[in-house]
C-alpha cells in the first residue's frame, strides 16, 4: 500500500507539471483525474536464455491506454519502444 500511495503521490505531481509545461492551469489535468482510477501491476519476468526462439514473445506490442504509465525498472531492464516510424 505505502508503495502505492507513492505512486499516486507521482502521479499526482506528473500531472501538475504537465499542466504547467503545457501553460495550462495546474490544476487542469488533476481535476479530469480525480477518481483515481489507477492500476497497479507489479509483473516479474524471469531472466531468458540468450537467443529466444522465432516467434516467441513475453509481453507482445501494445499501446498503453491510461493518461500516463510510470514503470520501475531494475538493471535488468527490458522495456523496447517502437517510435511512429516502426523502429
Amino acid at each position: 500500500m505505502s508503495f502505492f500511495e507513492s505512486a499516486s503521490m507521482a502521479t499526482r505531481h506528473i500531472l501538475r507539471a504537465f499542466a504547467l509545461a503545457l501553460q495550462l492551469p495546474v490544476d487542469y489535468f488533476a481535476s479530469r483525474h480525480d477518481r483515481q482510477h489507477f492500476i497497479l501491476r507489479m509483473l516479474h519476468y524471469p531472466p531468458l536464455p540468450e537467443h529466444l526462439q522465432a516467434g516467441q514473445t513475453r509481453a507482445a506490442a501494445h499501446t498503453d491506454y491510461s493518461s500516463i504509465t510510470l514503470l520501475s525498472q531494475d538493471s535488468v531492464g527490458g522495456l523496447e519502444v517502437r517510435n511512429q516510424q516502426g523502429e
